[in-house]
């Protein structure tokens, strides 16, 4: 075992204005940023205001160490360290437009494609704002076509908070102006009821009769944010230009599409998700951040109370990307299934299971694994239950060959099942009882007895414990048979790969571990418990810490035929998942 050592070490000065202009000069500056100055951090940011103000006077020269390559050359930590610096710094300069534009780029593009390199957008936003004759400076640079401004008028624009001025850009002819417009206008605060109106208004203009993919995906977010202000439903105009973005649009759009549903999902009426669904569905499956988005976006329709489209649609897409697309993708929407409600979980089950495809059976099985773990049964809701008693007949089909594996699951299923349906289904459900599960889990007739006496599966699971205790005592009265044990030579060797292979997964879960990087490890040969010492943060001597050792282990059950006709029950498997549904 390991004890964390704290030492205390003495606050570090704050350096004078002197020092920080004799650091520039010595060319040395850069380095004592990197080591934060030896400040705690909110130290450090105003030493780095104060920096920008000696810019400001001329002392020192900031975006001199970008310019020069110093700042991007600097090692992945001591950039981010730096970066931080210059986000406190920026919106004290007092440099021309082109030049911040021109630096903000060099931070952004060292950044590389880490989630924190574009934070440097964010001062050029406090740059503008802290000066609003700036943000004209940008807009008007970016209305002459300047390259550099262009890209970064929605911060100008946005800096201003003026709806009516990013308006004008709606409908300019550049594309880029046009886009960026329309993200000032999404991220802008606009509390006039009639404001809000022309801007929908003047978005749908823009969409003109055959819209780019960028336009569409900036108009679909620009007036998803304008229609969520108030909350409620979006308005019949809104409405209207949304469902021609979604149908417009290419990939950006999907991802704009999925990126609104998990950020204003209080806009969608039926036929907005239904247009937004069916856009959706032309995603493509390799591309995993419209993915992660949609994945959100889902869930949070899902709790909107959309279970049915959202199920449908994830069924839909899952058969059409079989084999590429698996549930997994959908960790948020699946989570929220299992834990959600008892009576929605037993309607996603069965449906699933009734649509006889073999990727929807996966994702269940797959999906549901948690509760397998747990011991716990389905809550499966009766009422259901289809009427149909060949469809009953199926659903206890597909629910053995899915849950297999799994037999808490497959158990609470087939006694279900067996609680509603007519004689002649009964009789072939308990026949699946029998035989493969309770042959495979004679543990599960402990779950069985424990059903309630006036259940009306009752009977016909009484039958099945008796039919399979007969089984266990013939084969027991059968003996040991000596050509078919193992030889304690095969019994070693089976047991040494065994601890082989529990000892890789043991070091490849390790390797995986975040917690594991921040520790020492120990092994310890004997005892009860260990001992260690540590030191507290405000010193003193080392005290004891005494940890008891326990054990830990997990158990899992495995159907008998694994061991002896593994083939035997693939087969079993393929030919319940593979039966089509009843006509």
């Amino acid at each position: 075992m390991h004890g964390e050592m704290f030492q205390v070490t003495a606050p570090t000065a704050i350096p004078t204005d002197e020092q920080l202009v004799q650091w520039a000069a010595d060319g040395v500056l850069l380095s004592r940023v990197v080591e934060n100055f030896d400040l705690a951090s909110a130290d450090f940011r105003g030493v780095a205001k104060r920096c920008g103000a000696l810019d400001v006077a001329g002392q020192i020269d900031l975006l001199q160490l970008i310019e020069s390559g110093e700042v991007a050359a600097l090692p992945g930590h001591d950039f981010f360290t730096v970066q931080h610096f210059y986000l406190e710094a920026i919106p004290e300069l007092g440099v021309s437009v082109n030049r911040m534009v021109d630096a903000v780029d060099a931070l952004v593009d060292a950044g590389g494609g880490d989630l924190s390199s574009n934070r440097p957008y964010t001062a050029l936003l406090a740059w503008c704002r802290r000066d609003t004759s700036r943000a004209h400076a940008l807009i008007a640079a970016a209305e002459r076509g300047d390259p550099k401004c262009v890209p970064h008028l929605a911060f100008g624009l946005q800096a201003l908070g003026d709806p009516a001025e990013a308006r004008r850009f709606v409908n300019d002819g550049e594309p880029l102006r046009r886009a960026s417009a329309m993200t000032a206008l999404a991220r802008m605060e606009d509390p006039d009821a009639g404001s809000r109106a022309q801007t929908i208004a003047a978005i749908g203009v823009s969409l003109g009769s055959a819209p780019d993919d960028m336009t569409c995906a900036n108009a679909l977010q620009a007036v998803a944010a304008v229609a969520a202000v108030g909350g409620g439903k979006a308005p019949t105009e809104a409405a209207g230009v949304l469902e021609r973005a979604m149908a417009s649009g290419g990939d950006g759009t999907r991802y704009c599409i999925a990126d609104v549903l998990w950020t204003h999902p209080g806009i969608f009426t039926p036929r907005l998700l239904s247009a937004a669904l069916r856009a959706l569905l032309e995603l493509d499956p390799d591309h995993q951040r419209t993915l992660d988005e949609l994945d959100l976006g889902l869930t949070a329709a899902l709790e909107a109370g959309f279970e049915d489209e959202v199920l449908a649609f994830v069924a839909e897409l899952l058969v059409k990307h079989r084999g590429r697309l698996k549930a997994a993708v959908f960790d948020s929407v699946m989570r929220a299934l299992v834990s959600g409600p008892p009576a929605r979980l037993s309607r996603w089950v069965i449906s699933w299971l009734l649509s006889g495809e073999v990727a929807l059976g996966s994702a269940l099985s797959d999906t549901l694994s948690k509760l397998e773990r747990d011991e716990e049964g389905l809550p499966i809701d009766r009422r259901d239950l289809p009427a149909s008693e060949a469809e009953l007949g199926f659903l206890a089909r597909k629910a053995v060959g899915w849950f297999m594996l799994q037999p808490y699951l497959a158990t609470s299923i087939l006694v279900a099942i067996l609680g509603v349906c007519g004689r002649a289904t009964a009789k072939a459900t308990t026949g699946l009882l029998i035989h493969p599960v309770l042959r495979n889990y004679p543990e599960m007739a402990k779950r069985l007895a424990e059903v309630a006496n006036e259940d009306p599966a009752k009977p016909w699971l009484t039958l099945a414990s008796q039919e399979i205790e007969a089984y266990l005592t013939s084969v027991r009265g059968v003996g040991a048979i000596a050509e078919l044990q193992p030889s304690e030579a095969h019994r070693r060797t089976q047991h040494l790969h065994h601890a082989d292979d529990m000892r890789a997964a043991s070091k490849a879960a390790e390797a995986r571990s975040v917690l594991m990087s921040f520790v020492h490890r120990s092994t310890l040969l004997y005892g009860v418990r260990s001992l260690s010492y540590v030191e507290d943060v405000g010193g003193g001597p080392r005290r004891p810490m005494e940890f008891e050792l326990g054990t830990h282990e997990i158990s899992m059950l495995l159907p008998r035929l694994e061991m002896t006709d593994p083939i035997g029950l693939q087969m079993i498997f393929a030919g319940l998942r593979l039966e089509p549904r009843p006509a």
